[in-house]
């Protein structure tokens, strides 16, 4: 210690001078003050940057997938829809069909021109293929898919059908599972097999 006094310095090179009062505590950052804060601007990016990496898991897992007992009340809801629907083409009820269309099907079409153009269909369905089962193809909780084998008719020719493999979206809007009016107006045309 005696040499500290004799060059003029009151304590070690090492040990940092005192603050005013006393000891120093964990809580001074008095040397953060003198350097200018250099340190802390180069940790607050790192640090941000490392708390942004650990809550990124959290956001990508929000939205879980649904339970089997969630994905078969959602097939059983589809299926019934699609069932519903179905029977009211076979029955050529179009203004009740337009209904169950999504709405940007509704947007596109009124409900006049919807029944003109599946009046002038010759196509109706007769059923699906019962030796093929339903099957529902799950995108998410408002969208899925009707994969299904519809048995077209004639309306003029009853012994003309045929059976036609399709998919049907569905879209669950205004508390109910809606259909594309547009893919149902398309969906009948037939183009016979040429021997």
């Amino acid at each position: 210690m005696a040499a500290f006094v004799e060059n003029g310095l009151r304590a070690p090179p090492s040990i940092p001078p005192l603050a005013k009062g006393g000891r120093q505590s964990r809580g001074d950052f008095y040397f953060w003050k003198k350097a200018g804060g250099r340190h802390s601007k180069r940790l607050l990016p790192a640090v941000a940057l490392g708390l942004l990496l650990l809550i990124q898991p959290t956001f990508e897992t929000v939205a879980r997938t649904p339970t089997p007992a969630e994905l078969n009340y959602l097939s059983e809801q589809a299926k019934s829809a699609f069932v519903e629907f179905l029977q009211l083409w076979q029955e050529e009820r179009y203004f009740e069909m337009y209904e169950h269309g999504k709405r940007q099907s509704r947007a596109q079409l009124t409900m006049e021109e919807y029944a003109t153009r599946m009046v002038e269909l010759d196509w109706v369905p007769v059923g699906l293929e019962p030796k093929i089962p339903v099957e529902i193809d799950y995108q998410f909780r408002t969208m899925l898919y009707v994969n299904v084998t519809v048995l077209f008719q004639h309306k003029n020719y009853y012994d003309l059908r045929f059976p036609r493999k399709q998919s049907f979206l569905l879209i669950w809007e205004d508390n109910g599972w809606r259909l594309d009016l547009l893919q149902m107006i398309r969906s009948p045309y037939y183009a016979p097999i040429q021997h």
